[in-house]
């Protein structure tokens, strides 16, 4: 296993623990990451469908890095302002979703 699959384990047990309080968000995040150890990740906080799972699909909210920098990001090492102001960190899709993304993966 990867580290970036390790991480989307990690990101996966904090979004179970709190499916209560996140389902109001009602929203699929896909997380695009490339490099190679790369991939498509959804975290899903649709009641129906709730849980993060190792595929692609559409979104409602895509996040776009690379591995090293998603790592980075993931460990504090790097903010995400500098990292979106660095195009190091891209979004596409419904931007509100977005802002709210640090307030969900905490």
């Amino acid at each position: 296993m990867n580290k970036l699959d390790e991480l989307f384990e990690k990101i996966e047990e904090k979004v179970l623990a709190r499916q209560e309080e996140l389902q109001e968000y009602d929203a699929l995040f896909k997380f695009d990451i490339s490099g190679e150890n790369g991939g498509n990740w959804l975290v899903d906080l649709r009641p129906e469908t709730y849980g993060v799972r190792k595929e692609g699909g559409d979104a409602d909210c895509t996040i776009m890095a690379s591995d090293a920098d998603f790592i980075k990001l993931a460990n504090k090492e790097m903010r995400p302002e500098s990292a979106l102001f660095r195009g190091k960190l891209k979004f596409s899709g419904n931007i509100k979703l977005a802002m709210q993304l640090s307030k969900i993966m905490k």
